[in-house]
């Protein structure tokens, strides 16, 4: 990824909804439902093309067919007419237009659509890849396999923290430098 470019448009796609405790995301501060979305972002770059940042969830229209009991769950609302496929025809493209994936993190609300990118080349943060595979056991259900799957037909260029520079965050929701000084910015 070059270190500069025009970026000539910025889609922010229409995103699946999750429903879920507020304690999941902050401990002690159960009782209260919050909703998240899970978006993506399509960026056209005059020189280089096509880049989605992060893919959604899998499984529009159905999410009990892909989710299971994570569906219910997480009270996922996913119509149909909001899978990523979809709303890339809708502004002309197809997902074989898209050349290059960021992927923020590996959780399942982030990588449902990366069966549409194969052969694409990816930017993730160092070392996620090998996380999601062999999760600590409290977080083995926020990866799912299929997306892993389909993680293996992208090219991966793992970021790394970039020391130079004063981020927050963690794994590629940051600012990141590729080993060979590319710098990615996300999150």
């Amino acid at each position: 990824m070059a270190s500069s470019g025009t970026i000539k448009h910025l889609w922010t796609l229409d995103a699946p909804m999750l429903k879920v405790d507020k304690s999941i995301m902050i401990l002690g501060a159960g009782g209260e439902l919050v909703s998240l979305p899970s978006p993506s972002f399509l960026i056209e770059y005059a020189e280089h093309g096509l880049l989605i940042f992060d893919t959604g969830l899998a499984g529009a229209g159905d999410p009990a067919s892909t989710y299971g009991p994570l569906a219910e769950l997480f009270m996922i609302e996913f119509p149909a007419e909001r899978a990523l496929d979809r709303q890339l025809e809708s502004l002309g493209f197809s997902t074989a237009d898209v050349k290059r994936v960021v992927i923020s993190h590996l959780h399942f609300d982030h990588t449902g659509g990366l069966e549409h990118f194969a052969g694409a080349q990816g930017y993730i943060g160092s070392g996620e890849l090998r996380y999601a595979r062999t999760p600590d056991n409290h977080v083995k259900g926020f990866f799912r396999q299929e997306d892993l799957d389909a993680a293996d037909r992208i090219d991966w260029c793992e970021v790394l923290p970039d020391t130079t520079t004063t981020c927050s965050g963690t794994a590629a929701s940051s600012c990141c430098r590729c080993p060979d000084t590319r710098r990615v910015r996300s999150g």
